[in-house]
């Protein structure tokens, strides 16, 4: 009995130590299996996360943009990637990141009215897929790690108002106030397209109230300097106006004789130079296009009235209204120009200083368009604050001194119209899905 009792000891033992180590095996088979959707389910919580204010940035984003043809993928993906470098986390690569848009919510249209030429689809979907890295347990086991896929949508909803763009994508100050200076467009969406940390500059006791404030860069100034606070790092706006064809510029007729004391007429043509009035010398403008071939001046005692007519600088021409000079100026309601009050050419030299710095431009419907220049405003009285609508697409923009620029968007008490791109857009966003 002892001689089997001494040899069954040993394998029971060998059972018992088997068994033990099956389940310690198996706990750990357990343990790395929980751990594991522990983890996945914390990716994925974090990358919903992303998704979420993904979508929502781009349908704001995109709202703004919806004249412009940008490639939503790659915006998206670097959004992604600048939280995750932030978090630490390593970047992902085309084609894990991907957006759509579609639409959801139907387009109403009035009785007897045409349907619009372009709907903009109005749900931005974001859509993120990760491989993770498989744990040392899971490894261990041969076991990969499956796919983490998450979406989020963002609905487009109600309507706002596109009225500044600077469009200068590098520069420091590229849209920049200081002293006193204001910015009055509480319905205007604003954007600053300078990726530096400085391209929005807003300091001193200056103040830009809009609707949604947005640099591509940074943003420097106190949170008194802004109504709301600028939302930074985002998407750069093309410049929509880039497509209009420039008017010509050839041939030429010189500028007529201005009389002292008296309002000349002139008629829509181009002139071989610019246009100087002052010394109590005005001009009046009517329906249509003027081309000067040099610097439309208003000085002191000159007075510009522009009664539906775009103001075309050619070769290197600035537009200057200084103090003690009168504008009242509207653009026009028909033509390939309409809704467009100053043009400078593409092919500008940049940097031109283009200046109102008068105290009577109070009235100034339309668009200025500056593409190569700077918009200076140094003015100590409000400017367009009569106008019905006005709207900026310049290179630059500074404002100095104690300017008050009053930007309203009042679109339907003018029959000048805005032009595409500027002006009226779809607005709001909210998360769907």
């Amino acid at each position: 009995m002892w001689r089997l009792l001494k040899n069954f000891v040993p394998e029971m033992r060998g059972q018992l130590a088997l068994s033990a180590a099956t389940g310690i095996g198996a706990l750990a088979v357990l343990l790395a299996m929980a751990f594991n959707v522990s983890s996945s389910v914390n990716a994925r919580s974090s990358l919903q996360s992303i998704a979420d204010e993904t979508a929502l940035a781009l349908a704001v984003e995109v709202n703004i943009l919806s004249q412009s043809n940008v490639d939503l993928n790659s915006v998206a993906l670097a959004r992604v990637n600048a939280v995750l470098s932030h978090r630490g986390q390593p970047a992902l690569q085309a084609g894990q990141v991907t957006v759509r848009t579609r639409r959801t919510e139907p387009i109403s249209i009035a009785d007897n009215a045409s349907p619009p030429d372009r709907v903009p689809d109005d749900t931005i979907e974001v859509s993120i897929e990760t491989y993770p890295e498989p744990s040392p347990a899971m490894s261990a086991l041969n076991k990969a790690p499956k796919p983490i896929r998450v979406s989020a949508s963002a609905l487009r909803l109600g309507s706002s108002n596109l009225c500044v763009i600077a469009l200068h994508a590098a520069f420091s100050e590229t849209l920049s106030m200081r002293d006193a200076a204001r910015m009055t467009a509480p319905n205007c969406d604003i954007i600053s397209n300078s990726t530096a940390i400085d391209g929005l500059n807003v300091t001193d006791a200056a103040k830009l109230t809009g609707s949604d404030i947005h640099s591509a860069g940074g943003a420097s100034g106190q949170a008194v300097n802004f109504s709301p606070d600028p939302t930074t790092d985002s998407l750069m706006m093309p410049d929509p106006l880039a497509g209009m064809p420039e008017p010509a510029t050839t041939p030429c007729i010189p500028v007529p004789k201005l009389a002292n004391k008296a309002n000349t007429p002139l008629a829509p043509g181009i002139y071989c130079g610019g246009l100087k009035l002052n010394g109590h010398r005005s001009a009046t403008l009517s329906n249509g296009v003027y081309t000067f071939h040099g610097d439309v001046d208003v000085g002191k005692n000159g007075s510009l009235f522009a009664n539906g007519a775009t103001i075309h600088l050619a070769s290197n021409g600035r537009f200057l209204a200084t103090d003690g000079s009168t504008l009242r100026m509207t653009a026009p309601v028909t033509g390939a120009t309409a809704g467009i009050l100053l043009f400078e050419s593409p092919s500008a030299n940049e940097g031109n200083v283009h200046r109102i710095e008068t105290i009577d431009a109070r009235y100034m419907v339309g668009t200025i368009y500056i593409p190569r220049g700077m918009f200076y405003v140094n003015a100590s009285a409000p400017v367009a604050d009569q106008s019905e609508y006005t709207a900026i697409v310049v290179r630059r923009l500074l404002l100095e001194g104690n300017s008050n620029l009053v930007l309203n968007t009042d679109y339907a008490a003018t029959p000048v119209p805005t032009p595409a791109g500027v002006g009226p857009i779809e607005g709001s966003v909210r998360l769907v899905d």
